[in-house]
């Protein structure tokens, strides 16, 4: 995703998925609840690329309470 206010550079997802699988591979380790969100949001989600709009957090909102309910943790 292009970065609007500098022409030429991108945001780029790779640091992510590194910190994910490390994150992830913490909470298996320790049996602590994981709740991947990473493929949830769709570029209409986002307001500039990035940082997600009310609509983008309105399907974090409900996947993380789908979660917390499945997970018995609320």
């Amino acid at each position: 995703m292009p970065i609007s206010w500098r022409r030429g550079i991108y945001y780029s997802n790779d640091v992510i998925e590194k910190y994910n699988t490390i994150i992830q591979k913490f909470c298996r380790e320790k049996s602590i609840p994981f709740l991947e969100l990473k493929d949830i949001l769709g570029i209409k989600d986002l307001d500039d690329g990035l940082h997600p709009n009310s609509q983008g957090h309105a399907k974090i909102f409900r996947k993380v309470k789908q979660f917390l309910i499945d997970e018995k943790i609320v």
